[in-house]
């Protein structure tokens, strides 16, 4: 097995931080996934870790498969005097989002350095990354917490099948492809991929993961040469050179964030915004071409970043600042609050030698700012949580050569969530007739809801163990994300889920973090739990 390029720390700092941890299950915990963040593991780059985890139950004695889209499948039999009890499939997955501050951090080849450091406003300790990435506890937190059960021995458990998959944040992938002989003989499904203690989730939302492709031509500035966009010819830059000027215009270091989780508290979209100050531009007529366009890392993180690069006359300078300002000032007065970090920045720059059609400028521009971005609708049933919402993700675009010049390939991301089928299609027909307005491809990945039954009996059995562990009731709801028990349930009408973990603050970012102290009662519930089941016959 191929070893990744960096390691989280040395073996003497580590137990010094081990050091910090108040109790030996916590501790237990962290050791596992200490080990996970020594290996790579974004999406489709889980083979690492999966022969870990399978040397690992090998050496145990059990015998782990990975099939052929890299899920890991595990029986662990029962322990004595709970051979009847039902099957239960203990279930996470094992890849991440990997978000990165910089080019310092590859996620192709470097490993996760996380430590443990004191919350300034004292609540105790924080689990994260040295701020170079994101830390992995999405799911790596919840899957050491697995492996810690069922290495600990303190557990009397039924018959368990360990199922961890892959590409999860890719559209649940992996679970996609999970055979439904897999639940055959199940019964209960334990999700560890929740994000909040105490908080046991028993519906999610379905979701839409979709990618927009177009190309548009791409014209040599002041060269006289034209351009062809969708087999039109367009109008090259008949401007002279030393009467345009070039601007970078940035977006940077806004709060970013889960597009489930956190689509309802209100931060700022930086591609959005962004989307605005161009759009605002060409509505005052300001001569303005495209000859870079960037923003966000993927479908279903809203994007902290954004930047494009802006060719325009010099003589509209004045009324290009004009508007930057009062871009400034809307972000100052809307997202103060929730973004205090974020900040609009642009500098001159050489002129680029292409640029983009302007009408295909336009388009692209109309095009983001036509689909749907955060919460559209929230549930009755449960107030404060989004129904129906829509994330604008990412856009690439970039200039690549062709033998008949340059031409220009753009990529936009999206993600539609829903806890209501009619609401979902509504939101999907929008976007795809936007998309076909504007002259865009459509590739739309999806799955379905897990519908909230109040009567899951795995309800009443998580709760009493939460009680038994903590004194204290959980909270019982639906989530308006993507979990893998919407996938199962349509390989298996019988089974009984649901989803629990620790404190993880903003996912999928660089600012990623666990509260420790939720580690353990997180740990020990899972442990009560298994051993409650192990009693049913």
């Amino acid at each position: 097995m191929e070893k990744s390029v960096k390691y989280n720390m040395d073996e003497e700092k580590q137990k010094d931080t081990y050091g910090k941890v108040p109790d030996p299950v916590t501790a237990g915990v962290l050791e596992e996934f200490a080990a996970f963040c020594r290996f790579p593991h974004g999406s489709g780059n889980e083979g690492q870790i999966a022969e870990y985890l399978a040397e690992r139950l090998r050496k145990a004695g059990f015998c782990p498969e990975i099939d052929g889209t890299g899920n890991l499948i595990c029986d662990i039999p029962a322990v004595r005097g709970c051979e009847h009890a039902p099957l239960t499939v203990l279930q996470g997955h094992m890849d991440m989002v990997c978000a990165a501050a910089d080019d310092s951090y590859r996620p192709e080849t470097d490993s996760i350095c996380w430590t443990l450091e004191e919350d300034p406003a004292g609540g105790g300790l924080f689990l994260r990354s040295d701020g170079r990435s994101s830390l992995g506890a999405d799911c790596g937190l919840g899957n050491a917490v697995l492996i810690w059960t069922i290495f600990s021995g303190g557990c009397k458990h039924g018959p368990l099948r360990l199922l961890l998959t892959t590409e999860e944040e890719i559209g649940l992938a992996g679970a996609k492809k999970v055979d439904a002989s897999v639940f055959d003989d199940v019964r209960y499904v334990i999700n560890v991929d929740g994000f909040h203690w105490g908080r046991l989730v028993a519906g999610s939302a379905s979701g839409s993961r979709e990618t927009y492709t177009a190309k548009a031509a791409g014209i040599c500035l002041g060269s006289g040469r034209s351009g062809r966009s969708g087999g039109k010819a367009v109008s090259d830059a008949t401007e002279r050179r030393e009467d345009l000027i070039a601007f970078e215009i940035c977006l940077k270091d806004f709060q970013s964030g889960h597009s489930g989780y956190d689509i309802a508290r209100g931060r700022a979209n930086a591609i959005r915004l962004l989307n605005s100050l161009l759009r605002e531009l060409m509505d005052r007529k300001i001569l303005l071409y495209l000859a870079a366009y960037h923003g966000g890392c993927g479908h279903n993180v809203i994007p902290g970043d954004a930047s494009a690069v802006a060719v325009i006359r010099r003589e509209d300078q004045p009324a290009f600042q004009e508007s930057v300002r009062e871009l400034m000032d809307r972000i100052l007065r809307k997202y103060g609050e929730s973004d205090p970090d974020g900040r609009l920045c642009y500098n001159e720059i050489a002129l680029p030698e292409y640029v983009m059609a302007r009408e295909d400028g336009e388009r692209l521009v109309n095009f983001i700012g036509t689909v749907h971005d955060g919460v559209l609708h929230w549930m009755e049933d449960l107030p404060g949580i989004p129904d129906t919402s829509s994330n604008m993700g990412m856009v690439r675009c970039c200039v690549r050569e062709t033998e008949a010049g340059a031409e220009n390939e753009i990529r936009v991301m999206t993600f539609a969530r829903s806890m209501t089928p009619e609401y979902h299609d509504e939101v999907l027909r929008e976007h795809r007739l936007a998309a076909e307005k504007y002259g865009f491809c459509d590739d739309i990945s999806e799955y379905g809801v897990w519908r909230y039954d109040p009567a899951n009996p795995l309800i009443r059995l998580m709760k009493e163990a939460c009680r038994r562990v903590t004194g204290k009731e959980p909270e019982v709801t639906a989530e308006h994300v993507g979990l893998e028990p919407s996938v199962f349930c349509g390989k298996a009408d019988h089974l009984y889920m649901i989803n629990v973990g620790a404190d993880i603050i903003d996912p999928h970012t660089v600012h990623e973090r666990v509260r420790v102290d939720t580690i353990r009662p997180f740990a020990l519930t899972m442990t009560e739990v298994l051993s409650m089941i192990g009693m049913e016959r």
